[in-house]
């Protein structure tokens, strides 16, 4: 049997330190402001919510491609905070809970705002 497992400390924090990430900032689109600091999600974590967003067919969380950059509208934010919603009730992986947990106080926090954005940058794209 081999030695070398390829989840080896998958679900360990420490493993995606020096990961390349990608930074999500919200903004209120009307006042022309940030809201908040930038959120950064290492690259495979961004992977792992994106196949799982197309694993329970989830429209926007299918958006999340860690390979692009784009800016989601107010409605995304609303659909995507039920997706995320849902998926915390049904996900027992510490990883994704732990953003999970940073990602959902934000994104409650810009449902009320109409012209609220989410920038989501991944360094290196082209």
């Amino acid at each position: 049997m081999s030695r070398f497992n390829a989840w080896n400390n998958m679900l360990e924090l420490s493993k995606y330190e020096k990961a390349d990430k990608t930074l999500i900032q919200f903004v209120d689109n009307t006042q022309r402001e940030k809201i908040g600091e930038p959120i950064e999600i290492p690259i495979p974590i961004m992977y792992r919510l994106y196949h799982l967003g197309r694993a329970y067919d989830f429209q926007t969380m299918k958006l999340l491609r860690p390979n692009s950059e784009m800016v989601l509208d107010r409605i995304n934010i609303l659909e995507l905070y039920a997706e995320i919603n849902f998926l915390e009730q049904v996900i027992k992986d510490p990883i994704i809970t732990h953003f999970i947990d940073v990602l959902m106080p934000i994104l409650q926090s810009v449902k009320d705002i109409n012209g609220a954005g989410m920038v989501v940058i991944t360094p290196g794209y082209k």
